[in-house]
């Protein structure tokens, strides 16, 4: 199973619309990640942004996790999920790996046999307060998702989340009315630049 394929049952899966979004703008700064997956979870009281590595080698998954690679990702969500394919790792692997930090690692794995993710373990929500720069990253990657997706991955997308792209629609507006609300809070005068 390729990475491509391992981050479309994810993103399938959990019905998730932010794949490979850089956490930043590249024009402002060369080194800004790229997470696989980004998972909003739309709420004014609880809400919470998960990042999800995507590993389908064993290989891949070592070279991540040995140079430190995942945090990176840390000051941009406030949870961190490898999602792998059965075999690759395990949490314990993870544990014995990062002593000090694993419970910063939160694990998801895809059983082939029964087409399931599963979580095996889920990281503490870590109260963090976000950059606004990533934020954007977000709104404007969805804005132009629809433009940059091929006919044939649009329609997998439109069947994975489902035909009523009405729903979607309103989803998106949730979304960005409580990222409005959400900064308005903290009184960030560069929110109404962009507005």
């Amino acid at each position: 199973m390729t990475h491509h394929e391992l981050l479309q049952l994810y993103a399938h899966h959990k019905n998730l619309l932010f794949r490979e979004v850089n956490l930043g703008s590249p024009y402002i700064s060369r080194s800004v990640p790229q997470a696989d997956i980004v998972s909003v979870r739309p709420s004014y009281t609880k809400h919470f942004i998960d990042i999800i590595e995507i590993k389908a080698t064993r290989s891949d998954f070592l070279s991540d996790i040995n140079s430190g690679k995942f945090k990176k990702y840390l000051p941009h969500c406030h949870r961190f999920f490898y999602g792998v394919v059965k075999g690759v790792t395990c949490l314990k692997e993870i544990q014995d790996i990062l002593p000090g930090e694993h419970h910063n690692v939160g694990l998801t794995i895809y059983n082939p046999e029964k087409k399931s993710w599963r979580a095996r373990y889920v990281p503490k929500y870590r109260d963090i307060k976000l950059e606004l720069e990533m934020l954007q990253s977000l709104l404007f990657y969805r804005q132009k998702a629809r433009h940059l997706m091929e006919p044939k991955h649009y329609r997998e997308w439109a069947k994975g989340v489902g035909s009523n792209i009405s729903g979607i629609s309103k989803r998106v507006k949730r979304a960005i009315e409580f990222y409005r609300r959400y900064y308005k809070k903290i009184n960030d005068p560069d929110f109404k630049e962009w507005t």
